[in-house]
């Protein structure tokens, strides 16, 4: 990682004046590792993020002459960043910024004193370590909380790595030392109630990253009820076709309201009528009843959705039980 880092820095050497540019885009280099942003208006990092490849480890970032150095959880779900700006009156404000790949404003933002050099997160992305001057730090991103510390005042931390299991993290130093510390584990959030499952699962789709990420922790540690709510609400059982069909046809009717009344029954239907409502919608010639359709079928193709289905496929891959890659497999198709 620190002659990854040296590259990162030898190669912003050399494109500086590129940089600078005005009519500079983002660009990668050859490997798909390294790119350059100008910019710092907030829309810019949605969009950048959204475009970002499971092969990227690394991205440079110059933006009024500040470099940030990016590390990328292994299942590409997460990335962390410093990130350095100017506010007044105090000067700079430096802090490690938690984000999703999914787009948007960041998890988690940790007050630090410097550039955190290096930060990795545990396997499951629950944890994240990171060194910020002579200080170790622990975060657990499920709650936003600062779980353990450790100070040296003696010597850098060269390198970090987490145990697959989450529970012991491997330190390099400078001084040619490796140490293994223990890590206090985080514990569980309470059980999702009866009550709580549907705000759960609007929450899984909220564009607010931090409520969206927070219900998927509310998931993982509470499989029991996760499990069955992922597989009822993604893998319905499919609406009796002959009824859909019916619906599909009132939805041409002479009287409004009783095409009113068809698409709110088809709504209501949810994921189960989605197989005859894209059959009927190939099918389809009328043009109001045409574009109920659609607008019924983009429901699924939101953003919204994508965030929410995004999710609650990571709160299954995360739980990881027999039952869990049963409902992944049927969610992800043949």
């Amino acid at each position: 990682m620190r002659q990854h880092t040296t590259e990162i820095h030898n190669f912003a050497q050399q494109q500086g004046e590129a940089a600078s540019d005005p009519n500079y885009r983002p660009q990668l280099t050859p490997q798909q590792e390294l790119a350059f942003i100008k910019g710092t208006a907030p829309g810019w990092w949605q969009n950048w993020l959204k475009s970002l490849r499971e092969s990227i480890t690394s991205i440079l970032i110059l933006s009024a002459c500040l470099a940030w150095a990016i590390y990328r959880q292994r299942t590409g779900r997460l990335l962390a960043g410093s990130v350095s700006r100017s506010v007044k009156p105090q000067g700079r404000e430096t802090t490690l910024a938690i984000w999703e790949t999914l787009g948007g404003l960041p998890i988690l933002c940790i007050p630090i004193k410097s550039n955190s050099y290096p930060a990795v997160f545990s396997r499951d992305g629950r944890l994240v370590a990171f060194v910020d001057s002579d200080e170790l730090q622990l975060w657990d991103l499920a709650t936003r909380r600062e779980v353990w510390r450790k100070s040296d005042p003696l010597r850098a931390v060269a390198s970090l790595a987490f145990a697959p299991d989450g529970r012991t993290l491997a330190v390099g130093y400078n001084d040619t030392t490796i140490l293994i510390w223990n890590l206090p584990q985080p514990e569980k959030q309470t059980s999702i109630s009866e009550s709580e499952r549907d705000s759960v699962w609007a929450d899984l789709a909220s564009p607010d990253p931090t409520k969206g990420h927070a219900a998927m922790w509310r998931l993982i540690d509470d499989p029991k009820t996760a499990i069955p709510l992922v597989r009822e609400r993604l893998l319905p059982a499919p609406a009796a076709a002959e009824a859909v069909r019916m619906l599909v046809k009132d939805l041409g009717h002479a009287d409004f309201k009783e095409r009113e009344a068809a698409a709110k029954r088809l709504r209501e239907m949810g994921r189960a009528a989605q197989p005859e409502l894209r059959a009927a919608l190939k099918a389809e010639s009328r043009p109001e009843a045409k574009r109920r359709l659609e607008s019924m079928a983009a429901v699924y193709e939101s953003d919204e959705e994508r965030r929410r289905v995004s999710r609650a496929v990571a709160a299954l891959e995360r739980i990881g039980t027999a039952d869990a890659r049963r409902v992944l497999e049927r969610v992800n198709g043949p």
